[in-house]
């Protein structure tokens, strides 16, 4: 398959339009994100495969999971599962937040 000119944000839009599987899955989306613009190839006898240059081209994981998350955001008809989505905020919430406390014991002077 060619590789697509199009902006990452519109191949993950399309991919989350087309495969409404990859919502839930950052996994399944990033793999289809990377067959899309031509990264993994299939071979009858093979299967999938991915050589270590398309791997090193394609557009990183992390940044394919961020276009995901505000594409999310912004279409309410692209969010994923409730399930996955409660999942989702319960972590989002849990970022940052355990703060480790030491209680101070009082000192006797003399």
């Amino acid at each position: 398959m060619p590789r697509s000119k199009s902006t990452l944000y519109d191949i993950v839009k399309r991919v989350l339009e087309t495969y409404p599987n990859t919502r839930d899955s950052d996994k399944l989306l990033i793999w289809r994100v990377w067959f899309e613009t031509g990264h993994i190839h299939f071979n009858p006898g093979a299967g999938y495969f991915m050589s270590l240059e398309d791997f090193l081209s394609a557009n990183p994981a992390e940044s394919i999971r961020r276009n995901r998350q505000m594409i999310q955001a912004e279409f309410e008809n692209l969010k994923p599962s409730d399930q996955v989505q409660a999942w989702r905020n319960n972590i989002e919430t849990q970022k940052g937040t355990h703060v480790f406390r030491e209680e101070l014991k009082e000192t006797q002077t003399a």
